[in-house]
């Protein structure tokens, strides 16, 4: 592409060297005289070679397909290093990575570190200056040997360890590094690894074609609420429409408005490809006045289950109920609103699973629904003896966002902007924009178990800590990085 490029953009010039522009041809409507100089002026033939050296700088690069050193994750860095939004937010990133580990290295202590004076720890190193990884290497090397020593002191104090089982402490840890190395290295072509050999879906499902992902980042995003015609009507007339693409508002926290304003603090480049007006977020109104309904707020509504009833739960319901027709999915949506409006059904549960793989803006592949259970005990016998859940008996619901992509703003969408059923979710902060972007579907009253977590200062706020602690539950993430758009999706990540 870039090659084809540059090929037409030799063309364009040789054609300022050869031609006369056709706006120099006439001049009033008649021609010019003969013995007018048909080459261009020295002025417009210096500003074309500008603007030709221009074009070329701003193309992006790549590595050529020849060099057998370089893998297919060097090149798509070398590319996206290339587009000025993603250098400048690289190189904040490795300014603030190089900052910190050399905050680190005047801490940990090395024999490198013992030969310098004060001022010397406090030396900034460049990302890409040798030495910072010379003393970082010194610095992991200091901190085993010290590990090291301190159980070989341990051994000589209780005198009760032999040198086997020292032995068998210091192998432990280099096995946890050895780990932790392949974890943090692996994780990349564990996502390669796990692509599937498939066409490409937006080739083969309906919601692709009536709605295609909108890639462009000339023109802002458009939502699009099937659900909703007031809203929709309302964003046809232009009602949520704004001058400006929206940044300031959302990045910028220095306060002021025009000259006044801190643009050290936004997260974008001045020559950022942006659009001139954005739509405002059409629920906007219903968010910011939305009061939390009573049950919500009562914790005694609330009534908990054993981890070993949680266990009953999963082994009886088994992998959830698979939906990929839009019968089955009017069905379940139609058996929350009921719920709802008997006082059945208050919450529902929800996840996502999206594929970015080289992708420009990704697509949702399904969508993880559960319906909170009655609090009922189960015997093994009614366990043993129950048939498979299905969309009027199940309460985990697995729904297929690819052949169903047209169908769920439909069905899908009026339950998540209804205020009377409250959404738990965790870390919902990629999902809620996922949900807009494919589906044009927008959720008003949510909880994230996620900032609930931060709120209450948890050891950890990751839903395995959760899990673990209210559920009894490991939770398996062996397929966090696995391809969402295989088709039958395999039992193992169905569980």
């Amino acid at each position: 592409m870039a090659s084809k490029k540059l090929n037409n953009l030799n063309r364009n010039i040789n054609r300022v060297h050869t031609r006369t522009p056709p706006q120099l041809e006439t001049l009033g409507g008649a021609k010019l005289k003969d013995t007018m100089d048909s080459k261009p002026s020295l002025n417009k033939l210096l500003a074309a070679l500008a603007l030709g050296a221009r074009s070329v700088n701003s193309l992006p690069i790549n590595n050529s397909d020849d060099d057998d050193d370089m893998n297919d994750e060097d090149n798509e860095f070398a590319f996206l290093s290339s587009l000025p939004e993603f250098a400048t937010l690289n190189s904040e990133a490795q300014s603030s990575l190089s900052t910190l580990l050399c905050e680190a290295l005047t801490i940990i202590p090395s024999d490198d570190n013992d030969n310098k004076s004060d001022d010397d720890d406090a030396t900034e190193y460049e990302f890409d200056d040798p030495e910072l990884w010379e003393r970082c290497a010194d610095a992991c090397d200091a901190l085993y040997d010290r590990v090291n020593d301190y159980i070989t002191a341990e051994q000589r104090r209780r005198g009760g360890i032999g040198e086997e089982e020292g032995d068998n402490v210091l192998s432990a840890i280099n096995n946890a590094s050895q780990r932790s190395r392949k974890n943090a290295t692996g994780s990349y072509g564990q996502m390669i690894n796990s692509l599937a050999s498939m066409e490409k879906p937006q080739y083969i499902y309906q919601g692709f074609v009536t709605q295609p992902p909108q890639n462009s980042r000339m023109e802002p995003f458009t939502p699009v609420i099937l659900y909703d015609g007031i809203k929709q009507a309302k964003l046809d007339s232009g009602e949520y429409t704004s001058n400006g693409h929206g940044l300031d508002s959302r990045y910028n926290n220095g306060g002021g408005e025009g000259e006044n304003k801190d643009y050290t603090r936004r997260k974008y480049t001045p020559d950022m490809i942006t659009p001139k007006f954005h739509y405002e977020h059409p629920y906007k109104d219903e968010i910011e006045t939305l009061e939390y309904r009573s049950w919500q707020l009562e914790a005694l509504a609330v009534q908990s289950k054993t981890v070993e009833q949680i266990k009953q739960d999963n082994n009886k319901d088994g992998d959830g109920v698979w939906i990929d027709n839009e019968d089955d999915l009017e069905q379940l949506c139609a058996r929350i609103t009921e719920g709802q409006e008997n006082g059945d059904i208050f919450e529902i549960a929800l996840d996502l699973e999206a594929h970015s793989h080289r992708t420009f803006a990704g697509f949702v592949c399904l969508v993880q629904l559960s319906i909170r259970r009655p609090s009922t005990n189960t015997t093994a016998e009614e366990q043993s003896t129950s048939s498979p859940p299905t969309v009027e008996t199940g309460y985990d619901f697995l729904i297929d966002a690819l052949s169903l992509r047209h169908a769920i703003p439909t069905h899908l969408g009026p339950i998540l902007a209804n205020p009377d059923i409250l959404k738990v979710m965790h870390g919902a902060d990629s999902d809620i924009p996922w949900l807009q972007r494919d589906f044009g579907c927008y959720i008003v009253n949510l909880f994230d178990s996620g900032r609930a977590a931060r709120a209450l200062k948890f050891p950890s706020a990751g839903l395995a800590y959760l899990l673990r602690k209210y559920a009894g539950i490991e939770a398996d993430k062996v397929h966090q990085l696995s391809d969402w758009r295989r088709r039958p999706l395999p039992e193992d990540m169905r569980a």
